[in-house]
Formats: C-alpha cells, structure tokens, sequence
C-alpha cells in the first residue's frame, strides 16, 4: 500500500521514480538477452556469408573466404603420367577440409573414393608439380609450395612406378 501512495505521490508531482534494483536486473537482463540474439544472429549470417561457396572449375579459380583453418582443394589426377599409370578422377574434386590435415590421410581418401587395390603409400600427391611428403600439412603446403596465393590449393595424384600390382 505504501508503494502505491509513493507512485501517486511522484506522479502527482512530475517526478521520474528512480528503478528498484530488481526491476534494473530485470530490464538489464532483457536488454543482453535482446542483444545478444541479434549479436549471434549477425555472427551465424556472417559466417554464413564467409562459407558462401561459389561455383569454380579448374586450378586457376578464383580463392574463396572460409572461417578458421578450413581451406579448399582441387584434387587432380595428374596428365604427364604414362597411359597405364592414369587414375580416374574423383565424382567431386572439390573438397574443402582442416588445413591441419596431412598427406597420408588424403592418401587414405584417395584409396578409399577411387576404390583401388593398393596401399595409400602407392599414391603420390604433387603440388606445382613437385611430390610433397607423407607428414606435411595442407596448410604447410598451401604456404610454401602453392605460388598462387589469390586460387584454391591444387594438388595432382598419381602412381608411383611401384604401384600397380
């Protein structure tokens, strides 16, 4: 009753009541959980954005932007390679992985898509190229071995000559 008259006492004469402290809390509480679905709405839109992927087609296509370590590949059988030592391609050489992960696991993934009876060791994987090693990263070679900063990283796979059995 006591709070009544105090509220017609304030309002009678023209002055804002200050906020109790519970009612603060809660009008505080209302305006972070307001703000922080709209902050994560933008975040998921954004990275929504930041994934977008756009339609590319060869070894020169355009770079896109993807979130944290991910990063994008071309995976190629490669052409200067005898007529019996060619591999058929994959369904979808577009693959888009961690950065983190190593050569001998996309091996594995090679062996695996393509359905061949050898072992993942049999296969070597080029970059510009070159053979790179079972223990380096994608995210090693994307930095040192591909030159094409403003592209997708492209690697060729290939046979070994020890690889037919």
């Amino acid at each position: 009753m006591d709070d009544e008259y105090e509220e017609e006492f304030y309002k009678a004469r023209g002055i804002k009541r200050k906020v109790s402290l519970e009612e603060s809390n809660a009008a505080i509480l209302a305006a972070n959980e307001s703000s922080e679905t709209k902050a994560s709405l933008h975040e998921s839109e954004k990275k929504r954005k930041t994934l977008a992927l756009e339609s590319s087609s060869g070894c020169g296509s355009k770079k896109h932007a993807i979130a944290n370590d991910d990063l994008e590949l071309l995976l190629l059988p490669s052409t200067d390679v005898k007529k019996e030592s060619t591999m058929s391609s994959l369904l979808n050489p577009h693959l888009r992985t961690s950065g983190s992960l190593k050569v001998s696991q996309l091996k594995k993934y090679l062996v695996r898509k393509l359905d061949i009876a050898t072992k993942p060791s049999a296969i070597e994987l080029l970059c510009n190229g070159e053979q790179v090693g079972d223990e380096l990263s994608l995210t090693f070679i994307q930095r040192t071995r591909w030159f094409n900063a403003n592209s997708d990283l492209c690697l060729t796979f290939r046979l070994d000559e020890d690889g037919f059995y």
